[in-house]
């Protein structure tokens, strides 16, 4: 396996480093510079470092100055919009290009399914169906189970995955049950997904709006917290989590499957990260 080959780089920076690092002088970034027609090495260097944005043009002078080609040079490029874009939905759009595109290797392959786990709203949902209550899936009763357009050919898929992954086991009756390993994920796929999972909840957590309040338990406060109590209150947060998490790990009869969001971010603009500007 190349190290330095793109597909095992977590993104642009990681893969222009590992290229230049242990070159001579003459092969370092004067030299990739000038053979990319990037007039000015210190620009290069910026975007090593993560100071400067790697943008579209940049990123195709770099593939042509590589001889990255195919997939290769198409995964540079998305690492470029992700590193450049503007909103949210082209930095999304980016992150499932990357994964896609990685996921073409076979050795990468098991990456994409730990990217669905986490970023696929509904394969969390099918997991903790089955950790309630194991047994033999129809796939299009739990698909009517989940609704909001998921199909039984993607629950069939979501069960693929979740087995590959090593967290549900089956056999040849089509009964399934999930087992007691977990997910340990690479950091660059942890990251990739995080985003979409939470838009994902905040998609349901809209559509819930529509249920009635017998259903649901929506809430929330403005206040003014200093920056130093935000880890205190971020670990009555997790506590709450992990309180709940054994309350439901309790239940041994059928219950539908519920989510809980728990949000804490600034509102104001950080009077505590600009003091000199209220003195």
């Amino acid at each position: 396996m190349d190290s330095n080959d793109i597909f095992h780089c977590a993104d642009h920076r990681d893969f222009l480093r590992r290229y230049l690092e242990g070159r001579k002088p003459s092969q370092g970034v004067r030299a990739l510079a000038r053979k990319a027609g990037i007039k000015s090495p210190g620009q290069l260097t910026l975007i090593v470092q993560g100071d400067r944005r790697l943008t579209a043009r940049s990123a195709d002078l770099l593939a042509k100055a590589l001889a990255l080609k195919g997939r290769r040079r198409a995964l540079l490029l998305a690492f470029a919009r992700l590193d450049s874009g503007k909103s949210e939905a082209e930095k999304s759009a980016a992150r499932e290009e990357i994964i896609r595109l990685k996921s073409f290797r076979e050795e990468f392959q098991l990456s994409a399914k730990q990217y669905s786990f986490l970023a696929v709203w509904y394969y969390p949902v099918i997991y903790a169906m089955l950790e309630n209550a194991p047994g033999v899936v129809d796939p299009a009763a739990f698909a009517a189970r989940l609704g909001r357009g998921v199909s039984a050919s993607q629950v069939d898929a979501a069960l693929a995955d979740l087995s590959a992954l090593g967290l549900i086991t089956g056999d040849d009756a089509g009964a399934w049950c999930t087992t007691q390993a977990s997910l340990t994920t690479p950091q660059d796929v942890q990251d990739l997904a995080a985003a979409k999972y939470h838009r994902n909840v905040l998609g349901l957590a809209e559509q819930a709006l529509s249920l009635p309040l017998t259903e649901r338990e929506f809430g929330g406060i403005t206040m003014a917290l200093p920056r130093r109590l935000l880890p205190h209150v971020k670990e009555r947060m997790r506590a709450l989590r992990r309180e709940l998490n054994e309350l439901a790990a309790q239940v041994a009869t059928p219950a539908d499957i519920y989510q809980l969001n728990l949000q804490l971010f600034p509102v104001t603009n950080g009077i505590e990260r600009n003091p000199l500007e209220h003195n």
